[in-house]
């Protein structure tokens, strides 16, 4: 083994585990394996070595076993082709009308120990060290086609670098909190940039649809929820006034609790923006980005939204 600065890009499919549940195991198979063959074929023309698949999940280090000087750059330009590329995937997966895949990447920089792990009778080629437990957080708070980057990792792109914006957010080990780096583009020799994104447009919904709001921690979902009521919603978010306050950046279960919506799966999604509606209203207001939304429920919102 050796210490080495390594860039690591972490990348996941939101959603992936519940959609999986509504198509045959060999649709959920065809779809990752075509997935995973795009996104492997980028990593290898940027000179990342994929180190690993953890389900739909994506592991890549630039800066190991091979080192560059612009790794970082590399690192940042192929997230970027990486998400550009989920526009024909999907087309694909419209064609043959199959659900819409959105996938978040993280990026981190940090030295490292690399080598071989493992035993005579198995072993890989591996790192260990907290840059890359970082990544792995830091992708963990992305939504479908976002893409954010360490404070390490900006240092060394900042002057060639498009930010959209930032955001802040705490991680357990951490003793204070981290800015993130939303990223929509790079200049210099790896010229590439994120599609524009149109603002979403909100068809309000009257009345409310009450819902019941579970917060998660990892894969454990609260015992609890918090009463709500989805007032507007769009194509990949909603609008919606909660009983009690959560926390930005929260992952949330949300189920639909009118009597007409009995039987509809649940949908997960990730609390974008929270505040109090006005000083003398006791309910929060909340915008939701859906990590997952159910084909049967996103019909059931066209047909309340029409």
């Amino acid at each position: 083994g050796e210490i080495r600065e390594v860039t690591f890009l972490v990348s996941d499919l939101r959603g992936f585990t519940a959609l999986s549940t509504e198509l045959s195991p060999r649709e959920v198979i065809h779809i990752l394996n075509r997935y995973l063959e795009r996104m492997v074929d980028i990593i290898s023309r940027y000179r990342g070595t994929v180190n690993e698949f953890q389900g739909d999940g994506i592991i890549a280090f630039f800066g190991a076993p091979l080192r560059e000087e612009d790794d970082p750059q590399r690192a940042v330009a192929c997230a970027l082709e990486m998400q550009n590329a989920m526009d024909s995937i999907n087309e694909e997966q419209r064609r043959r009308d199959l659900p819409e895949l959105a996938m978040g990447i993280g990026i981190n920089t940090g030295e490292v120990v690399v080598g071989n792990i493992g035993s005579e009778k198995r072993a890989k080629y591996g790192a260990i060290g907290s840059p890359i437990n970082t990544a792995y957080r830091i992708e963990a708070h992305t939504v479908g086609g976002q893409i954010l980057i360490s404070p390490d990792t900006y240092e060394k792109v900042r002057s060639m670098v498009a930010v959209r914006g930032t955001l802040t957010a705490e991680f357990k080990g951490l003793d204070h909190p981290l800015d993130l780096y939303e990223i929509g583009g790079i200049q210099g020799r790896y010229k590439i940039a994120l599609a524009e994104r149109t603002d979403e447009f909100f068809t309000s919904l009257s009345p409310p649809l009450p819902v019941k709001c579970f917060l998660l921690d990892g894969k454990i979902v609260s015992g609890e929820f918090i009463g709500g009521r989805i007032f507007g919603i769009g194509r990949t978010s909603a609008e919606v006034s909660l009983d009690k306050p959560v926390p930005v950046l929260a992952n949330v279960k949300i189920a639909l609790a009118g009597e007409d919506a009995s039987g509809l799966p649940e949908m997960y999604a990730k609390v974008m923006s929270a505040g109090q509606l006005d000083d003398a209203s006791a309910e929060f207001e909340v915008r939701l980005q859906f990590t997952w939304l159910p084909r049967d429920v996103g019909a059931y919102f066209e047909k309340k939204g029409t």
